[in-house]
């Protein structure tokens, strides 16, 4: 069963819940937070959870490299889900980009970036494992599995989940053009009119899991 989840919100809880004082921030560690995301699962009667797009989530990351810019703003969405779980392709798609950023803490690990045929939007899908099963060029249709969730640290060290993101095309070729190192998960809350049209909700595209 799947259910919706707010991290941040959870977070907040753990901490007061469990007495752990939020600085330095356990849930940094990804077997703590994991350990945090299965507690919130049980609470909610859930195996698995999905949710965080333009999602404040400084609780959360408290202490992490987010703090230096204040950018706590979540830009795709996660569906936290165990190490190993198929990622399959719902529409057909062009693969744009296989790469990795292992080791940086707190990147995207291993990722793919694809097009969707036909619609031109840009999707990332990131902290995958390290035995990606497609290559930039291939086309993939509807089912194909083309990865799978990672762990940490070839995950970009945060606990088990997959990260999906959309972008838009215009947007997606200016990053190409300055060098996709630009490209973040996260940005400013302040920002967020701006980043709402640049990344929008995945979720008008991705569903859950099968």
């Amino acid at each position: 069963r799947f259910g919706y989840v707010n991290l941040n919100m959870e977070a907040r809880r753990w901490f007061l819940e469990s007495g752990q004082a939020s600085n330095p921030n356990p849930l940094l560690d990804p077997d703590i937070c994991l350990s945090m995301v299965q507690e919130a699962h049980a609470r909610h009667g859930i195996d698995f959870s999905y949710g965080g797009w333009l999602e404040d989530r400084s609780e959360l990351w408290r202490g992490s490299y987010l703090d230096e810019n204040k950018t706590h703003l979540h830009l795709g969405v996660d569906f936290n889900v165990p190490a190993g779980t198929s990622v399959c392709a719902e529409h057909e798609a062009n693969v744009l980009y296989v790469d990795s950023d292992f080791p940086a803490e707190g990147g995207w690990g291993n990722r793919v970036i694809m097009r969707l045929l036909g619609q031109s939007e840009i999707l990332i899908y990131a902290h995958l494992d390290d035995a990606v099963l497609c290559k930039a060029g291939d086309v993939l249709s509807p089912q194909d599995i083309f990865a799978k969730v990672g762990k940490s640290p070839q995950n970009g060290g945060w606990f088990p989940h997959l990260h999906v993101q959309c972008v838009e095309p215009s947007y997606f070729e200016k990053i190409v053009a300055e060098g996709l190192e630009k490209l973040d998960g996260y940005g400013a809350a302040h920002e967020v009119d701006e980043l709402s049209l640049r990344f929008k909700d995945p979720m008008r595209i991705v569903s859950l899991l099968r």
